[in-house]
C-alpha cells in the first residue's frame, strides 16, 4: 500500500509509521487488516480537513493508527509463532506445556485480530459521523 501526501490528511509521524510497518509486514492477515484501517483512518481525516475541525478527533484517529500498526505487527509476529508451532507439531508428545503455549499464542492472535477489527469498527463509525457531520461525535 502506497502512502502518498495527496492521498491523506494524516500526520507527518502517523504516516511515516504507518509506511514503516507496511514495509516490515508480510504478505498476510496483518497487512490486510491494518490496510482496512488505514484506509478508514485516511477517509475520516479527509473528512476532518475538508470540515475544518478543530475538534481533537484527528489526533485521535493518529493515535488509533499507530497502535493498529504495533497490533498489526503484533499479529504477524504470532502467525509466525503459530506456524512455527505447525512446524515443530512432531514435537507435541501431548506434554501440558506445549498444549498451555499452543493455546496462549492463539489467544493472542485472536486478541490481535479484534483489536485491528474494533479498530476498523471505530473508524468506520467516524467516517459515518463524518458524512452527518462531528457535533453527534463530539458529544
Amino acid at each position: 500500500m502506497s502512502i502518498s501526501r495527496q492521498e491523506t490528511a494524516l500526520s507527518e509521524p502517523t504516516r511515516a509509521r504507518v509506511a514503516e510497518t507496511f514495509a516490515a509486514l508480510p504478505a498476510g492477515p496483518a497487512r490486510s487488516l491494518l490496510a482496512d484501517v488505514v484506509r478508514r483512518g485516511q477517509s475520516v481525516r479527509r473528512a476532518l480537513a475538508l470540515r475544518q475541525d478543530s475538534s481533537g478527533i484527528g489526533l485521535t484517529v493518529d493515535d488509533l493508527l499507530t497502535l493498529a500498526c504495533a497490533s498489526a505487527r503484533d499479529l504477524a509476529s504470532l502467525d509466525e509463532s503459530l506456524a512455527q508451532f505447525d512446524r515443530e507439531r512432531s514435537r507435541d508428545d501431548g506434554d501440558a506445556a506445549w498444549n498451555d503455549s499452543l493455546a496462549e499464542c492463539e489467544r493472542a492472535r485472536d486478541s490481535a485480530v479484534q483489536r485491528l477489527l474494533d479498530a476498523v469498527t471505530v473508524l468506520g463509525q467516524l467516517d459515518t459521523q463524518s458524512i452527518r457531520g462531528f457535533d453527534d461525535v463530539n458529544a
